[in-house]
């Protein structure tokens, strides 16, 4: 009687990872989207109101190499303008920033229960920053930065029905990123350059941010 509820608890036990490991299926593809929107705003007193305002929006394309892992491709754009009344010159600042990254991905999903996935996260990444400061004496910076990263992540995903995918991730897990920038600075008729490189590496073990979490649904296919 026991061996025969051994046999019987180890044949469900299969039957349910068929069940989790059917929900994806090989060259399966995904479509993905993030929309994000930020502002702050910070009374400084004598100096005045600080306001900072961002926008930023993502696409991407995923494909199944095999029902617990898949690949994807993504670009994104994001915006940002901030406002300082005064600093310690007591000038007036205004910057505006423009982003354009592209990214390849690989996620390895495990199963936690039925439509609950944890997923481990590489990816390599390519950022493209150009912006401008403006101040109120005429003077203004022109900025112009590139980085290329590496970063590890995690993540929980659910699949909600047969058709979309929600996920939840931290992205900051490890990092490793080179970063290059030029600065050329206008006041009047002379301009001064300077140039910065640096490399980088962090993780986020030691604490939590929600600066780095990430909140995204994915549309599958087929």
């Amino acid at each position: 009687m026991i061996a025969m509820k051994t046999k019987l608890t180890i044949l469900l036990l299969l039957l349910f990872t068929n069940v989790v490991n059917a929900q994806f299926n090989s060259g399966q593809k995904m479509m993905g989207g993030q929309l994000g929107f930020g502002y702050y705003s910070n009374d400084q007193a004598s100096n005045g109101i600080f306001k900072s305002t961002s926008i930023s929006s993502t696409i991407s394309l995923a494909k199944f190499v095999s029902p617990s892992l898949f690949n994807e491709w993504g670009v994104n754009y994001s915006y940002s303008y901030s406002h300082y009344p005064s600093n310690a010159n007591n000038i007036d600042e205004k910057i505006y920033n423009h982003s354009f990254s592209s990214y390849f991905s690989r996620t390895k999903l495990n199963s936690l229960g039925k439509n609950f996935f944890l997923g481990f996260t590489g990816t390599g990444a390519a950022q493209f920053q150009f912006g401008k400061n403006n101040y109120i004496t005429g003077d203004y910076d022109k900025i112009n930065s590139y980085q290329v990263s590496i970063n590890g992540g995690m993540g929980l995903y659910y699949k909600m029905n047969r058709r979309f995918l929600l996920n939840c991730g931290l992205s900051n897990l490890l990092s490793l990123s080179f970063s290059h920038g030029q600065t050329n600075s206008y006041s009047g008729s002379s301009t001064i350059s300077q140039t910065n490189s640096g490399i980088n590496l962090s993780t986020g073990l030691s604490g939590f941010s929600f600066y780095n979490l990430t909140i995204g649904f994915r549309y599958l296919i087929k």
